[in-house]
C-alpha cells in the first residue's frame, strides 16, 4: 500500500500551483483601467483645447479660432449621434419562422427617419446566427426606408440572439449612439444534417414487432426477389448461385420491418464550454438529427435523449418539426454521474442504440451504452485533438473529427458501416 504522505504530496502540490497561478495572474496594475480610458478620442481633444486656451490667453488671442473649432469638434462630435438617434426607429422583418445552418436567411430593416434631414452613417447591430454589422444607406428626411439581405446563420438556435440595436456615429465617429431595434419574431434555426440513403441493417438493426411488409424493400426479411447488382450493394445481399448461372451480379430484394426501433443518445462534452458552431457539441448535434430524420423518413420509432431529455419524435412531419425546434433550442445542462443517468433507464430492449460522445464524455458511459450487439457509439473528436488512439475502444466505435467537413465525411463513414 502506498503510505498517505505520499499520496498527500500531489494534492499539496496542485494546492501550491493553484495559490502561484493566482498571485501571478492577478493586477498588479490598478492603473490599466485608467490607460485605456485616456486612450480615448475625448481626451485628447481636451487636452488640446486646453492648450489652445493657454495659448489663447497668454500668447496669442488668434488662437481663440483653434479653440472655437476643437469646442465645435467635441460638441458636434458627442451631440450629434444621441440627437440624431432620437429620431429614428427600426423595425426588423424575418419572413421564415425556421432555417437551416448555413441556407440563406432574408432579413428586412424598416427604419423611420422623422427629422426635417437626411440621415447618414446608420447601421445594425445584433446576432442574426453570423457576427456582422450591416451598414444602411442614406436615410431620406420624413421618410420609412426599407432595407433587404440575406444572410446564412452559420449555427442552429433561436436568433436574433440578445437584442438587435441600430446605431449611429456620424460624423466624426468620437462615439455611438444606439437604440433597440423592435423585432416582429424569431427565427429557428435546425442544425445541418446530411441525407442517408442506407441505414443499419441484418445483425444491427433491431424491429420491434416480427412482421415484415412485402410492399416495402428493406434488409432484415425473407428474400422477396432479386434485382440487377447496384453499386455499393454489400456482397452478403448478392444472389451466388443465380449470379454464376447469368454471368452477371444479382442482388436479393428482402422485406422491410412494418416498425423498426432506433434509439440516439447524445452526451454532450462534461465540462461545457461552448466551442462555437465548428466545435463537438454543434457536431454532435448534427449528426443525431441526421440519424433521427434518416429513421424517421422509414416510419421507425425514433427516440433521442439529450443529456437529461427525452423525446420520442411522433409520426409525420409534425412530429419532426417539433423535434427539430427542440434541438434548436436545446442548451446543455451540468452533466450527470453516471449512477444518475443509469437510473434513469430507457426501453432499451429490442432497439439500435447510437451513443455520440466525446472523448471528454467516454469515460462516464456506462457499460451499456459503451458496448453490445445492438450499439454503435459515435466519439467526435476535437479539431486541435492529437491522433493518437485510445488504449482501449470498444469493439464498434466511429471516431470523426469536428469542423466543417464533419457532415460529409460521417455520410460516407456511415455508408460504408450499412454496406459491411
Amino acid at each position: 500500500m502506498v503510505p498517505e504522505r505520499i499520496r498527500a504530496r500531489p494534492a499539496r502540490l496542485e494546492r501550491f500551483l493553484d495559490s502561484l497561478g493566482g498571485v501571478l495572474a492577478r493586477d498588479v496594475s490598478p492603473f490599466a483601467a485608467w490607460e485605456r480610458r485616456l486612450r480615448r478620442p475625448i481626451v485628447a481633444l481636451l487636452a488640446m483645447l486646453a492648450v489652445a486656451a493657454v495659448l489663447a490667453v497668454f500668447v496669442n488671442p488668434a488662437v481663440v479660432v483653434a479653440c472655437g473649432a476643437l469646442a465645435g469638434v467635441i460638441v458636434v462630435g458627442y451631440g450629434w449621434p444621441a440627437l440624431t438617434i432620437r429620431g429614428l426607429s427600426a423595425e426588423l422583418r424575418l419572413p421564415a419562422i425556421r432555417g437551416v445552418e448555413g441556407e440563406a436567411l432574408r432579413a428586412t430593416v424598416a427604419i423611420r427617419n422623422a427629422w426635417p434631414w437626411p440621415v447618414w452613417g446608420v447601421w445594425l447591430e445584433g446576432d442574426l446566427g453570423e457576427r456582422r454589422t450591416v451598414a444602411l444607406a442614406r436615410l431620406p428626411a420624413r421618410s420609412t426606408s426599407e432595407f433587404t439581405w440575406d444572410g446564412a446563420p452559420q449555427r442552429r438556435g433561436e436568433f436574433p440572439r440578445g437584442e438587435v440595436r441600430i446605431v449611429t456615429a456620424f460624423p466624426f465617429g468620437l462615439t455611438a449612439a444606439s437604440r433597440p431595434v423592435r423585432l416582429e419574431r424569431r427565427v429557428l434555426v435546425w442544425p445541418a444534417t446530411v441525407a442517408l440513403e442506407a441505414l443499419l441493417g441484418g445483425g444491427i438493426l433491431r424491429t420491434s414487432d416480427e412482421h415484415f411488409s412485402d410492399r416495402r424493400q428493406g434488409d432484415v426479411g425473407d428474400v422477396s426477389g432479386t434485382r440487377p447488382f447496384r453499386h455499393g450493394d454489400a456482397l452478403k445481399k448478392v444472389h451466388w448461385p443465380l449470379s454464376s448461372r447469368t454471368g452477371e451480379l444479382v442482388s436479393c430484394e428482402r422485406q422491410a420491418p412494418i416498425s423498426a426501433a432506433v434509439r440516439v443518445v447524445v452526451h454532450p462534452d462534461p465540462d461545457g464550454r461552448d466551442d462555437g458552431p465548428t466545435g463537438t457539441l454543434e457536431s454532435s448535434l448534427r449528426i443525431a438529427a441526421s440519424v433521427c430524420r434518416a429513421y424517421h423518413a422509414r416510419h421507425a420509432r425514433v427516440e433521442c435523449r439529450l443529456g437529461g431529455d427525452e423525446h420520442e419524435i411522433q409520426p409525420g412531419q409534425r412530429g419532426l418539426s417539433r423535434f427539430f425546434d427542440a434541438l434548436a433550442r436545446y442548451e446543455p445542462a451540468p452533466a450527470r454521474s453516471p449512477a444518475a443517468r443509469r437510473g434513469r433507464g430507457g426501453r432499451d430492449g429490442g432497439t439500435l442504440q447510437i451513443v455520440i460522445t466525446t472523448p471528454g464524455g467516454m469515460g462516464r458511459l456506462s457499460d451499456q451504452e459503451r458496448s453490445g450487439p445492438d450499439r454503435l457509439l459515435i466519439v467526435v473528436e476535437p479539431a486541435d485533438a492529437e491522433d493518437a488512439a485510445p488504449a482501449a475502444a470498444p469493439p464498434r466505435v466511429v471516431r470523426l473529427r469536428s469542423g466543417r467537413c464533419l457532415l460529409d465525411e460521417f455520410g460516407g463513414r456511415w455508408g460504408r458501416l450499412c454496406h459491411v
